[in-house]
């Protein structure tokens, strides 16, 4: 045997003191799923104040692993990465599958984490959704859905959730999206592999152009750049990094820019390395805070959890994050959104929050159905509709109408902005756009929002009353300052204030005009209700004041800001429909 001199013995010393140990293994096929990976962990390397040389690139399928390495970033086909998890097993080596085929071990979410995701945008941004579950044969499936039916119903009661039941196969799917769509399901939620994903959004969008379909993290596979869905689609994906994350790390600013999956990999990729390494959190450096657990989690929300995932979808053949990143854009304030009186934030617009209650008059307001409707028409004249391309954000635009139209009603008697009654002072009325299985009043006026009139904005008839939404559009806000393009993609930050962050409320953006329209119409629409309520309620016209809800005279010129019962219509109104009572304490 050859003896190694002392010489030698000193320089093999110090080359492995020199030699970073290899932490972060990177293996994929060839293409720019690896490029992305590769890139995000480096990111994460530079972020730790780390060396790229920490990072090694191995060859599928080589086990050969360093001994130093802490964590294997996958990004094969889903045959590949499987092959990983005995092998990284053994080596108690974390194998994280930035694809997101779902493989148990190698999956970076947890089934639990991803179904309450999901039920949160379902249930928050677009409130009015009731949502039918499948789910596929996987345990992880099952998963998924068990979690997204117990969030769904623990953040709204009211909202109707069917399921989880199985796919059907064959013509069973068709017919039981179909039923699904002629009972009011307006969104279905499936957690299973691609090639059922693909069968129930594509028949889910045969059944009805608004039924949505939001799909699991393993839904598509990972050849798949662009998957065939219809427009609109939404499907759940790594959600990418907060603006604060991006300003202190200006590594991942190029990865904010992107769309698409490359994006979604590398941002998989930067999380998974920071939680590997620094399990106690990356410090931050112009805050000097700690970001725990990845630079891609944002607060949203009123429980304020912390989201994993968020939706993505499908728009001219092309997977885009539902909220477009721009590092350098204003970013509003979330206490002071709005011009003084309004309702603030479009985050706080949700029917959610107006519910009927005992012992009150129940107004309960709709856009109608069939012949009737035509909100989407109106809709789409002011340029506040996708006219179906983008079925989820025309529902969102309806959905915020309708919580301004029922606030701006509310507070014309007597509650609070969001609905909440004052004991005392609220007249005993109560508005919702949806209505209980098991409702706590018998006493309802449906109050139907559509159509037109030649002379009127609106007519009573007794016990239910109507709110002509087309000749309120076409008298009063045609002729007034309207978007420079229809509502499109980028306007959904502004609509759900998911991701808003600190800054001045700039007057003359499109984000002031989409506010003001929609504030607008839905004030003048909200203020023909309360004069119609008023007439179910046993008031005539009343001329006296200029600014009075009762005075017809005046017609559209009273803003919703301004007009008020006269005392002799709130003595009127205490006789038909009284207060609710002051809350007694008990003793």
């Amino acid at each position: 045997m050859k003896r190694v001199g002392t010489e030698s013995l000193f320089i093999l010393c110090l080359v492995a003191l020199v030699l970073p140990a290899q932490r972060v293994l990177v293996a994929g096929d060839a293409g720019p799923d690896l490029l992305a990976a590769r890139a995000g962990a480096a990111a994460a390397l530079e972020a730790l104040s780390l060396t790229v040389a920490e990072l090694k690139d191995v060859a599928l399928p080589e086990t050969a692993w360093p001994e130093t390495a802490r964590i294997l970033i996958a990004s094969g086909a889903r045959n590949r990465v499987a092959g990983l998890l005995g092998a990284a097993k053994k080596r108690q080596l974390r194998v994280v599958d930035v694809t997101n085929h779902g493989l148990g071990d190698a999956s970076e979410f947890p089934a639990a984490e991803e179904g309450a995701d999901a039920a949160w945008w379902l249930c928050q941004p677009f409130a009015h959704h009731d949502v039918l579950v499948l789910q596929g044969p996987d345990k992880r499936d099952h998963e998924v859905a068990k979690a997204f039916v117990t969030r769904a119903k623990a953040i709204d009661p009211l909202k109707r959730v069917l399921g989880p039941d199985a796919i059907p196969a064959g013509a069973g799917l068709a017919r039981r999206l179909t039923k699904a769509a002629e009972d009011g399901i307006t969104a279905v939620f499936v957690a299973a592999g691609p090639k059922d994903a693909r069968l129930v959004t594509m028949a889910a969008h045969a059944a009805r152009p608004q039924l949505v379909a939001l799909s699991g993290t393993h839904a598509f596979a990972p050849e798949e750049e662009a998957p065939a869905l219809p427009e609109g689609m939404l499907i759940l994906r790594p959600a990418p990094p907060t603006h604060h994350a991006v300003k202190a790390l200006p590594s991942l600013q190029a990865w904010t820019k992107k769309t698409g999956r490359a994006a979604s990999i590398g941002l998989a990729a930067f999380d998974a390395v920071v939680e590997a390494l620094a399990p106690t959190g990356l410090i931050l450096p112009e805050t000097g805070s700690a970001l725990r657990f990845g630079a891609r989690l944002s607060a949203r929300g009123s429980d304020t959890r912390r989201m994993l995932l968020m939706p993505w979808w499908q728009e001219s053949g092309e997977l885009k994050p539902m909220y477009a990143f721009e590092p350098a854009r204003p970013q509003p304030m979330m206490e002071h959104y709005d011009p003084p009186r309004g309702f603030g934030s479009f985050a706080r617009w949700s029917t959610l929050r107006f519910v009927p209650r005992e012992k009150t008059q129940l107004a309960h307001f709709h856009f109608g159905e069939g012949e009737r409707r035509t909100i989407e028409r109106d809709l789409e004249i002011l340029k506040l509709s996708t006219g179906g391309r983008l079925p989820v954000l025309d529902h969102l635009v309806r959905e915020k109408l309708m919580a301004r139209l029922m606030s701006v009603t509310g507070v014309l008697y007597g509650h609070e902005i969001d609905g909440t009654l004052k004991p005392g002072v609220s007249f005993a009325l109560t508005m919702a756009s949806r209505l209980p299985a098991k409702m706590p009043t018998k006493r309802v006026w449906p109050s139907l929002v559509a159509g037109d009139d030649p002379e009127a904005g609106g007519r009573a008839f007794g016990s239910h009353c109507e709110i002509y939404s087309s000749f309120i559009r076409r008298t009063i806000f045609e002729q007034r300052e309207l978007l420079e393009r229809a509502v499109d993609a980028a306007d959904l930050s502004t609509l759900t204030g998911i991701l808003e962050g600190p800054g001045p409320y700039v007057t003359g953006t499109r984000r002031d005009v989409l506010y003001r329209l929609v504030e607008g119409f839905a004030g003048s629409m909200g203020l023909t209700a309360a004069h119609e309520i008023g007439h179910l309620a046993g008031l005539g016209h009343d001329e006296d004041d200029p600014v009075g809800i009762m005075n017809v005279k005046e017609g559209g010129g009273i803003s919703h800001n301004d007009g008020h019962f006269t005392p002799t219509n709130e003595a009127a109104l205490e006789k038909t429909l009284g207060r609710v009572p002051n809350v007694t304490p008990k003793k």
